[in-house]
């Protein structure tokens, strides 16, 4: 496959892992088997780490923000799929609030 670095090896296999498509046996080398494909699409990547959270949150809010300045319909859309990001995310609470903040919004353009 041409990759020179064990680490960007391991990092596929943990993702592979991840992806419930391989089972490393103790971690040990040439002890992979394969157990199939994963019919979870979330379950291909790894979990954000609070940074990636907070940065997640962060840009939301700036957006809310720049609709708030005097956004178009298109930039609405995009706040309604953001929000939807995060309650797919798991971050119930961002989630709650951003919901919130988007019914005010249309009420306030009812």
């Amino acid at each position: 496959m041409g990759y020179s670095s064990v680490a960007t090896v391991s990092k596929h296999l943990d993702n592979l892992e991840i992806a419930g498509l391989i089972r490393r046996k103790d971690n040990k080398s040439r002890s992979i088997e394969v157990v199939g494909r994963s019919r979870d699409p979330l379950r291909t990547r790894r979990p954000a780490n609070q940074a990636e959270e907070k940065w997640l949150v962060q840009e939301v809010d700036r957006q809310f923000e720049l609709y708030e300045e005097g956004g178009n319909d298109a930039q609405l859309d995009e706040l309604f799929v953001l929000v939807g990001a995060l309650k797919i995310l798991g971050l119930t609470g961002p989630f709650t609030i951003f919901a919130e903040r988007l019914r005010q919004i249309q009420d306030a353009d009812g």
